[in-house]
């Protein structure tokens, strides 16, 4: 039996939106996309049957595979000329419409082809202001299919920059006013997916239910803006402006968020701190979150 050992590096990935949900478009409109360490995790699991009876006495003489589908987790840096794909196939739908994707994984010892896949949770997260940002999705999809075709040359990174964005140099702001100090940020979408029952070995269907949304910052304790808001019961608007070297820029507004907690953390020799907790709610014009990205020329 041959292996194909290989490294990280010889590990790739690229993406495309589906047309019909589960099948890959005949003219796919690739974007390859850098895997961040060991940060694809989404792979085939099969739900298994097993009667309820005692036939086969104390071993389980019966266990049936019913449908099998895709699950896990996929973390890349936030690299500006894929931020707007990422962030869009878990923020872009109209009501329960969220769009499926085609994903190509290559490895040297089984590349393979994920379909339907659909974003159950997003995180956009900055745990340092000298960390990047980090794109988290936790992906629910139809179908894993072995994909011999692919190869290592498939994949080009020549148009993505070799700097992601991340938390220093960003502006934030609540109600208007800027908030300094932010060290830390997580902001946390959860699509909710239900998925239909096996049909054919796979989901029949996978779609979106209720959206919620929490976002999470730490920052220096040199404020009371967000500790007021909550002793009030008043919901705050909220805008994150993160900055590029190169000049492109990632917005995203939440213009209704409740804060839940607002903790305190002091501990000796260090700077007081604190850590908001909120979630939003969507605004009179029935917007929760939106966002944007402007890519310098």
């Amino acid at each position: 039996m041959t292996t194909a050992r290989h490294t990280a590096r010889n590990r790739h990935l690229r993406i495309c939106r589906e047309e019909n949900w589960g099948q890959c478009p005949a003219q796919p409109a690739w974007q390859c996309v850098p895997v961040s360490g060991d940060g694809y995790r989404p792979a085939a699991v099969a739900g298994l049957f097993a009667p309820a009876t005692q036939f086969g006495g104390w071993r389980r003489a019966v266990l049936l595979e019913e449908a099998k589908d895709v699950r896990g987790e996929f973390v890349c840096l936030a690299w500006p000329q894929v931020t707007a794909l990422l962030l869009g196939m878990a923020l872009d739908r109209s009501g329960d419409a969220l769009a499926s994707y085609c994903l190509d994984y290559y490895t040297p010892a089984d590349a393979r082809r994920h379909l339907g896949a659909k974003v159950e949770r997003m995180e956009l997260v900055a745990t340092s202001r000298s960390r990047p940002l980090e794109i988290r999705l936790v992906l629910r999809g139809r179908a894993e299919e072995a994909n011999a075709t692919l190869t290592e040359g498939d994949f080009d990174y020549a148009n993505i920059s070799p700097v992601p964005f991340a938390l220093g140099g960003t502006r934030v702001s609540v109600d208007g006013a800027e908030l300094t100090g932010i060290e830390g940020f997580r902001l946390r979408v959860e699509n909710h997916l239900v998925t239909g029952p096996p049909l054919a070995g796979a989901p029949a269907f996978l779609i979106a239910g209720r959206r919620t949304i929490a976002l999470e910052l730490s920052k220096s304790d040199d404020d009371a803006a967000l500790k007021e808001a909550l002793r009030a019961g008043t919901p705050v608007a909220f805008e994150a402006q993160f900055a590029h070297p190169e000049g492109h820029t990632l917005g995203a507004q939440l213009p209704r968020l409740h804060v839940v907690t607002n903790q305190d953390s002091a501990v000796a020799g260090e700077l007081a701190g604190t850590v908001a907790r909120m979630e939003a709610a969507a605004d009179e014009a029935g917007q929760d979150i939106t966002w944007s990205l402007d890519l310098n020329p």
